[in-house]
């Protein structure tokens, strides 16, 4: 089985304090800002009902705001932590806005979906649109406010069993009380008000369907939703209309003209046709405020839907977009230009319609959310750097990094790309499902390379003049003797990790459980010698020295092994890289449980060589950043001064060694520039 390395992000909590000091340890020199690739997981947007230029959307790396409509993006800090177990919290994924002050807001970091699944961090408040938070002293989300005066704030907190309570605060989050009489112990996923009595609350529970309150919620009473339309997630209340009350639910739309007395389902053409329309729930509502029969319902699978008849009929408003399975769009729209919208989308960043969803254009400029799988830099004209991020595409920056252009827009999915170091207008990408494209002209046309069957994954990809390697994921090992013009199998071996020496040489890296370790290939990849048995990620060769090989592994008992004789003997080269310590559990000879501690080293993502200095080498160690040796792997020190984000998917240098480009999870492209 492909071990899978998961991309999380882990923003730092680093003090000016101390990223000074680290700034000082290395010169005073320091990492500079993403500037992109723009775009990456979003998970709520909101408009401020005030001022509608105003717009705030919750990411993994906390909230961002716009003050003149999405055009460019701020943070606005509320980045999470790592939690104990590695993993990364889901960042901000609910926010509410005063309606009467665009600079009063609320956000809940907690867990990826709206039930509640997950309650990690409190619920945090701003008063000055994002400068300073503070903690409101409870967890929870979703978060909500009432359209009255003072403000009335909800929060579903977590209750027994990952259940919700709902609290509500009258004093803008000073106190809280119950307001959950009659609820059910269960996930509480949406709340909507009716706009002329706004102490009438509806709640969306799921499977026990939707609840009424006439009391700002102290008591509630269950409607009489038929089971039939399965679990409710969405809720909207037609402000025009409020006894016009919609809900979204597993298998469609559903309506009550009444308060709530009876229902009716609504998805006629909303995607496929009979019960099984294809599209999963329907997870987001907005109703027009101006024209009670315009009504949007996001879905999980088939992307925006569009009514104009009050829910009878649908068409779909994607285009622009590119639904996904397990991805649904978060609205909002601009209640004094309703034609104008925003969408969350939960792979890509922001986009924005300007006609009623005709037509969506992404709106990400600020948005520095993208999880970077490759990054390769031409080495004939340095400031030319090439970058796979995963499901948003191949860029190209042509200024080393400050500004990203995207290329080959039919591509939706790259996990790797390379530039010819001897062709610099080469450039060949690692498409999954598909197989390899090429460039010859710096990234202005492509055409491609299937691998016969669809590759579960192509992974990674390399290129030296007219020699150039694909390796996937259970589909073996592919060559091209002609610049990647054509392809041919070169044996089932599984590679993560490649290295092209002069001649016929290339080196193979596997972490899969069948071919774990390094090969070595002389004849062009027909035949291979395995020179150990480490699980490989990176691979790095001397380009003064092509005896002398590095590797980066997943971990244990070393990360960086290090071979000067062409890979017949290894030493370790990790002294310095982090460390954890292992409990080892074993039954003694009379069946007791006995352990000792191990102490391994933690795994590398990627591994890079300074091409003027070959002494000097960097490495990216899993959710630990990047560390620096200046003694060929003999020791290593950290080298992360001002660079907030931790986890480092891939490095790349340029030919003179001096800007050294990182590739994140979730924060874009950052790079450090050394001083001549």
């Amino acid at each position: 089985m492909k071990k899978v390395i998961v991309a999380v992000v882990l923003l730092a909590g680093m003090t000016l304090a101390a990223a000074a000091a680290a700034a000082t340890r290395t010169g005073g020199e320091r990492w500079g800002l993403s500037h992109g690739p723009d775009g990456g997981p979003v998970n709520a947007v909101v408009v401020a009902p005030s001022a509608p230029e105003t717009v705030y959307v919750g990411t993994n790396r906390g909230a961002f705001r716009s003050t003149n409509g999405g055009r460019t993006w701020t943070s606005l800090g509320l980045a999470p932590p790592s939690s104990p177990d590695g993993s990364s919290v889901a960042g901000v994924t609910s926010l509410a806005v005063d309606p009467r002050t665009p600079r009063t807001v609320y956000a809940g970091l907690n867990g990826r979906w709206n039930g509640g699944t997950t309650y990690r961090r409190p619920l945090f408040k701003t008063t000055d649109g994002g400068k300073t938070w503070r903690p409101l002293g409870l967890v929870g989300q979703p978060v909500a406010i009432a359209p009255a005066a003072p403000a009335t704030v909800y929060v579903a907190a977590p209750g027994r069993g990952g259940t919700s309570r709902l609290l509500r605060s009258s004093d803008g989050g000073r106190s809280w009380e119950p307001a959950d009489g009659g609820l059910p112990r269960t996930y509480l996923w949406a709340l909507a008000f009716d706009p002329t009595a706004p102490a009438t609350v509806y709640a969306a529970m799921g499977e026990h369907g939707i609840f009424r309150s006439s009391d700002g919620g102290t008591r509630w009473r269950p409607l009489d939703v038929p089971v039939k339309y399965g679990g409710v997630t969405a809720i909207a209340v037609d402000p025009r209309q409020p006894q016009t009350v919609y809900g979204g639910a597993d298998n469609g739309l559903i309506e009550t003209l009444d308060g709530g007395r009876s229902w009716q389902m609504l998805n006629a053409a909303m995607g496929g046709h009979g019960r099984d329309r294809g599209y999963m729930q329907v997870s987001a509502l907005v109703v027009g405020p101006n024209d009670s029969r315009t009504v949007y319902a996001t879905t999980e699978c088939a992307g925006v839907f569009k009514s104009t008849d009050g829910g009878r009929r649908w068409n779909p408003a994607n285009t622009g977009l590119d639904p996904t399975c397990g991805w649904s769009y978060g609205l909002a729209l601009d209640p004094r230009a309703p034609q104008i919208l925003y969408a969350a989308d939960g792979a890509r960043g922001v986009f924005k319609s300007l006609d009623g969803g005709a037509r969506w254009h992404a709106a990400n400029a600020g948005l520095s959310l993208s999880t970077v799988f490759s990054v390769s830099v031409n080495l004939q004209s340095p400031p030319t750097v090439y970058a796979a991020v995963g499901g948003l595409g191949l860029f190209k920056s042509s200024d080393g990094g400050a500004h990203w252009q995207p290329l080959a827009p039919n591509i939706k999915l790259v996990d790797g790309v390379a530039a010819d170091p001897i062709n610099p207008e080469h450039v060949l990408a690692a498409v999954p499902g598909y197989g390899v494209v090429r460039s010859v002209d710096a990234g202005r046309t492509w055409t491609g390379a299937r691998f016969g069957p669809p590759a579960r994954g192509t992974d990674v990809v390399a290129i030296s003049g007219e020699a150039a390697y694909a390796g996937t994921f259970r589909k073996g090992f592919f060559a091209s003797a002609d610049g990647g013009r054509t392809w041919r199998k070169r044996g089932a071996l599984n590679a993560q990790a490649l290295a092209i020496a002069p001649g016929t040489v290339v080196y193979a890296g596997s972490d899969t459980m069948r071919d774990t370790g390094l090969y070595k290939s002389t004849d062009g990849g027909s035949n291979w010698q395995r020179l150990n048995d480490a699980g490989v990620n990176a691979i790095a060769l001397d380009p003064k020295d092509p005896a002398t090989i590095y590797v980066g592994t997943d971990g244990g008992a070393n990360a960086v092994l290090r071979s000067t004789d062409g890979g017949a003997s290894w030493q370790r080269a990790d002294a310095g890289l982090p460390r954890f310590r292992v409990k080892i559990r074993a039954q003694s000879a009379n069946q007791h449980a006995t352990g000792k501690s191990v102490e391994e080293v933690e795994g590398l993502n990627a591994l890079v060589i300074d091409p003027v200095h070959p002494s000097t080498l960097y490495a990216a160690v899993f959710e630990h950043g990047v560390f620096r040796s200046t003694n060929s792997g003999r020791s290593w020190q950290s080298f992360n001064a001002g660079r907030p984000t931790l986890e480092v998917r891939t490095l790349a240098l340029d030919a003179t060694g001096q800007t050294l480009y990182a590739g994140t999870a979730g924060g874009g492209v950052v790079s450090f520039r050394r001083n001549p």
